[in-house]
């Protein structure tokens, strides 16, 4: 998980890199990105092994992961 600025018009997004992981092929990425917009609240949206969520939400996605499918979370940039 991360969060950064660049390349998204000024606006702050959180990433979460899956593509790293053994645990994503399992799960399709499009209904893991409607999952966190139906939870957060916020929008989302998948692509190339990432889920970016929009704004600065790295605890919450992260406590989304931990809680929902046991998932070992790693924070990034702060």
């Amino acid at each position: 998980m991360r969060h950064e600025r660049k390349g998204h018009g000024g606006k702050t997004v959180t990433v979460a890199d899956l593509s790293r992981t053994d645990w994503a092929p399992g799960h399709d990425l499009d209904q893991l990105a409607k999952a966190l917009r139906k939870a957060l609240g916020a929008g989302a949206r998948a692509g190339d092994g990432c889920i970016t969520v929009q704004g600065d939400q790295v605890e919450r996605v992260a406590t989304f992961f931990r809680e929902t499918y046991g998932a070992n979370v790693t924070l990034g940039t702060r």
